[in-house]
């Protein structure tokens, strides 16, 4: 690890200790009136060890047993989401309290009144757990996503074509079996003819993949022309990535990487290389022109790329439909302003300058909390009409 990159988790390590302090700080006030018969070492020391939770397993996993990995990253992700709305609103609180020193708005001796302190904390407290709820609501139930587009070509011996596609799925600790499992059948229901995985199908974490043998999910997929899937940038966190494929394709998914494959002698579908993989491993990716060289570019051309940046790109090599991932919609509110800004297409479908159309999935998964706000987890369904 370079000098660089290790001061950069220093300072986030530092700044992720200050800002589980301050919340923890205004907790233990509260429960000082709350309860003032606790002890500052009951609650500081389980404190800090949630407050830490989504860090240890990434600091020590090489130590740590696999049970306590898994624990710690259940707990951590939780917290985080926690942290996500319990800081604004902490920080919303002393920022009143600061106006009111100078505007006077509201009496001294009621702010510092033990039942209006109480009171404060316990709203603070219903509405942190309320919306932490309600994003967890929204991250499991799956809306299915339509979209019916045009590609102005033949389909060979198809007029139409049903492609279901599923992103970011971050199977692993969180996203276990159970949650695949629902996806299959969602997905099967849907009667795709062909089905698309755009990336992030794992999370950081590969032992979960294969501890749990979540592969075998994946062949109980049903498509008539077959599933293709793409690298996402937690491929390569996770790291085992020829073992990885070896399993998706046992699977019956087939992964491209920067590859392009005819479908039934009637459209292509191609999938890039992810884009942060140059930073990782050193190998970029190909260019798409490269990619394209022996690609009849009559017949309709489907790129799947976990990001979707330089929509330009693909747009000016005459692609028809680009799918991507990867932003998850910001996933938990307020970043969706984050991700628009980041993108051209953080979300939705753009038919670009009237020629490609393009499709990003806000994901059927989560990063981190198990927590969406604002939005729900989601599955695409596309239906393109080929005319020539």
């Amino acid at each position: 690890m370079n000098r660089r990159v290790v001061m950069m988790v220093a300072i986030f390590v530092v700044f992720f200790g200050g800002v589980n302090y301050y919340t923890g700080l205004r907790g233990w006030q509260w429960l000082q009136v709350v309860a003032p018969q606790w002890q500052g070492w009951a609650y500081w020391i389980p404190f800090w060890i949630v407050g830490f939770a989504f860090l240890l397993p990434r600091l020590t996993a090489s130590w740590l047993p696999r049970p306590l990995i898994s624990l710690l990253t259940v707990i951590g992700s939780y917290w985080l989401a926690v942290l996500q709305y319990a800081v604004p609103l902490l920080l919303l609180i002393d920022v009143g309290r600061g106006l009111n020193y100078g505007l006077k708005l509201i009496p001294g001796s009621v702010m510092q009144d033990p039942a209006f302190i109480e009171l404060v904390g316990w709203i603070t407290l219903l509405l942190t757990v309320s919306i932490v709820l309600h994003g967890i609501w929204s991250a499991k139930s799956t809306v299915v996503t339509k979209y019916e587009i045009v590609i102005p070509k033949s389909g060979g011996r198809h007029k139409e074509l049903h492609i279901v596609l599923a992103s970011d799925l971050h199977v692993g600790v969180i996203n276990g079996n159970r949650r695949l499992q629902h996806l299959v059948k969602r997905v099967n229901g849907l009667e795709p003819d062909l089905i698309l995985l755009a990336g992030d199908i794992i999370d950081d974490d590969f032992h979960p993949f294969i501890a749990h043998n979540m592969a075998a999910q994946f062949k109980k997929l049903k498509s008539k022309l077959g599933v293709y899937s793409v690298l996402g940038n937690h491929e390569y966190i996770a790291g085992h990535l020829d073992e990885y494929r070896l399993e998706l394709e046992k699977a019956g998914v087939q992964m491209l990487l920067d590859e392009a494959v005819k479908v039934d002698d009637s459209f292509y579908v191609m999938g890039r290389d992810d884009i942060s993989g140059k930073s990782l491993t050193g190998r970029p990716r190909m260019a798409i022109g490269t990619l394209m060289q022996d690609v009849d570019v009559t017949l309709p051309l489907i790129l799947m790329d976990h990001q979707p940046s330089r929509l330009d790109e693909a747009q000016q090599a005459g692609i028809d439909l680009q799918v991507s991932g990867h932003t998850h919609r910001g996933q938990m509110f307020p970043y969706h302003h984050v991700t628009r800004r980041l993108y051209e297409l953080d979300w939705g479908y753009l038919h670009k300058e009237k020629s490609m159309h393009t499709v990003v999935s806000s994901g059927f998964g989560t990063w981190g909390p198990p927590v969406r706000v604002g939005h729900r987890g989601e599955i695409v369904s596309i239906k393109v009409t080929f005319r020539s």
